[in-house]
């Protein structure tokens, strides 16, 4: 992007010291289509860069891994709660309470 408008601002001074062809014009014109591309290009990349991508099946791994819990839990089943648990939640942040008291929620 930086060349197109590199070569552009060449273009335009160009034609601001009286060079006026026809040659120039059509230039002109295809480096400003380029140039007007490729920000649709990185804006398009930009926004797409935002968004993470998911597995498809997300909904159903999660579905599954619950019931696991659900069903260790119901069988008092310690170790395959603790193991169903680990696998839903990577990591719980504890910070110490601010002046004033116990802090339960963000």
């Amino acid at each position: 992007m930086a060349q197109a408008e590199r070569k552009l601002e060449g273009l335009i001074d160009a034609v601001a010291d009286g060079l006026r062809t026809e040659g120039l014009r059509e230039r002109l014109e295809a480096l400003e289509a380029e140039r007007a591309r490729l920000r649709r290009e990185v804006a398009t990349l930009s926004s797409q860069q935002d968004t993470p991508a998911l597995h498809p099946d997300l909904a159903v791994l999660h579905r599954a891994q619950v019931e696991r819990l659900r069903d260790a839990h119901a069988k008092n089943a310690w170790p395959e709660v603790r193991e169903a648990l680990r696998a839903l939640v990577e990591r719980v942040n504890v910070h110490p309470p601010a002046a004033g008291g116990l802090r339960m929620w963000n």
